[in-house]
């Protein structure tokens, strides 16, 4: 819910917002790492009990990192 707030409240503003739920087909992983590419900034909203080693969220965080692109906990 705290994600989905962020998320409008960024689009309010005129903002272009992409979540990991968003147009999730195919192969995730290439998804996820294209549009991590071409984002200006990554604001990562992960509970605990979805960050494990080598979920999703590790994967996206570890695309910004190697992308260099700004992540905001």
């Amino acid at each position: 819910e705290f994600a989905k707030k962020v998320k409008e409240a960024l689009e309010s503003e005129g903002h272009t917002v992409w979540m990991d739920v968003d147009h999730m087909q195919g192969d995730i992983i290439h998804v996820m790492g294209a549009v991590i590419k071409h984002c200006q900034a990554v604001i990562a909203c992960i509970s605990p009990s979805y960050h494990t080693i080598g979920s999703h969220s590790e994967l996206e965080l570890r695309a910004a990192r190697t992308t260099r692109t700004p992540v905001f906990p």
